[in-house]
């Protein structure tokens, strides 16, 4: 098994954390020390000592600030790898990811702690081993080990059950799509619901439903994200950016903009370039 050497990168601070550098990572964070924030699908969110975080969309994350004493153990995971690593009963992994979505900090008990130290440590020091001729199958091990504890975590917090077999496989697949990047074309319902060879109808109930989120608000969510940052930080110009997103005319892109963002490209460009 091959993979590209950066599918897991370790860190021991927060200052890849909301940047376009790990945007479509995933991110699992142990809290050793200090305190820190940062904002997460809208809400406001605090980190201190004996904390776990799991970060499941990298392109959620922003306003991250931390203390001077901030002690932290950080993995930023791809998707390629999480795809690979996540446990094979499916309906477990996407009702995990589902519950960390909402609730993506949890504070560890004493014993919950300690096996997230070592975890961390274990990968650290296997990611070193890369004359391993089973070098991936053993991280896969190791990150597999972490699923299973966040998810038993969130099982003693919040007693979130399994999601159904089917319903967990068409999310999971419309959510693949998304991290995918296929919102940047299609921000239709029904081409969503044509991969899935199910009905718009039935994509938008199985997605509110096992999310809380319904679909259409995800893909908006998941475009909306993804012009934020390219405004920010891309050379590229307003009407370059309204054709890479498939918007049919510059004018429909600046309504979508100023209806999902609250302002106008223009101003939100503007307002990064006074930063």
């Amino acid at each position: 098994m091959t993979l590209d050497p950066r599918s897991v990168v370790m860190a021991d601070s927060l200052e890849g954390l909301g940047t376009d550098a790990y945007s479509r990572y995933y991110v699992l964070i142990f809290c050793i020390g200090g305190t820190a924030r940062f904002i997460f699908n809208k809400s406001e969110h605090f980190i201190r000592k004996g904390d776990a975080v799991a970060i499941v969309v990298g392109q959620m994350v922003r306003d991250v600030t931390w203390s001077d004493d901030l002690k932290v153990k950080v993995a930023y995971i791809s998707p390629e790898l999480i795809a690979l690593s996540t446990p094979s009963q499916t309906s477990f992994g996407m009702s995990g990811f589902v519950s960390l979505f909402h609730h993506p900090v949890t504070h560890l008990l004493k014993r919950e702690q300690e096996s997230c130290l070592r975890q961390f440590v274990e990968l650290e020091r296997r990611l070193k081993m890369t004359y391993h001729h089973f070098y991936w199958e053993c991280v896969i091990m190791i990150l597999q080990g972490f699923y299973y504890d966040i998810y038993n975590v969130q099982q003693r917090l919040y007693g979130e059950g399994m999601m159904p077999l089917q319903s967990a496989h068409i999310v999971g697949r419309f959510i693949d799509m998304l991290h995918n990047g296929d919102y940047r074309e299609y921000r239709q319902l029904a081409y969503y619901a044509d991969k899935l060879n199910i009905s718009p109808k039935h994509l938008s109930e199985v997605v509110r439903k096992n999310t809380g989120i319904t679909a259409n608000h995800w893909i908006n969510m998941m475009v909306s994200l993804d012009i934020s940052r390219q405004l920010r930080t891309s050379s590229l110009s307003i009407s370059e950016m309204a054709y890479k997103y498939h918007f049919s005319s510059l004018s429909y892109f600046v309504r979508f903009v100023q209806k999902n963002l609250g302002a106008t490209p223009t101003d939100i460009r503007g307002r990064n370039r006074v930063r």
